[in-house]
């Protein structure tokens, strides 16, 4: 927050007052407006930030597409733009070393079980129409992103995963 650029005063100020309002039991603090600062604090960070690389995916409803095959390691910048209807969040992980399984195998296991399997890297969220950022400094290895959402976006319904929204990429 002391840090912002001035240009990012006024929505870093923004997002930290809901988040305290959160944090203090109003969890309907998280409303459009909240992700609409959101997507303004990302933009900028995609746009000014020095990274090694830049990657762009468009989220749909039940994939990610333009996702990399490959990509070098170091500091990455991950934007997602959600041109689908749903909400959608891609979740960056890496296979942990020694894991064997495939990344639909793992991400089929109960989340208690992918804990020593995977390492989580990093995530982005955007409701339809807007932008999700995840910047993350990647090693080389086997990664994958995946939207863990329900569809409909009903506690009830399968992760957008189990319809296909997982996509795998090597760093090297």
């Amino acid at each position: 927050e002391q840090n912002a650029p001035d240009e990012l005063a006024e929505p870093v100020e923004s997002a930290v007052g809901t988040a305290r309002d959160a944090l203090g039991g109003d969890e309907a603090a998280f409303d459009d407006a909240f992700f609409e600062t959101i997507a303004t604090i990302d933009g900028y960070r995609y746009d000014n930030c020095p990274t090694d690389a830049q990657v762009e995916v468009a989220a749909v409803e039940y994939a990610f597409e333009d996702a990399p095959d490959e990509l070098p390691a170091g500091n990455v910048a991950f934007k997602m733009t959600n041109e689908g209807e749903e909400e959608h969040e891609m979740i960056l992980f890496a296979r942990a070393e020694g894991e064997t399984r495939s990344f639909q195998e793992l991400v089929e296991l109960p989340e208690s079980e992918t804990e020593d399997a995977v390492r989580f890297v990093g995530a982005a969220f955007a409701p339809p129409g807007a932008d999700g950022v995840v910047i993350a400094d990647l090693e080389p290895g086997d990664y994958a992103m995946a939207c863990f959402i329900p569809v409909g976006g009903t506690e009830d319904g399968p992760p957008h995963v189990a319809e296909g929204m997982l996509s795998e990429f090597t760093v090297s």
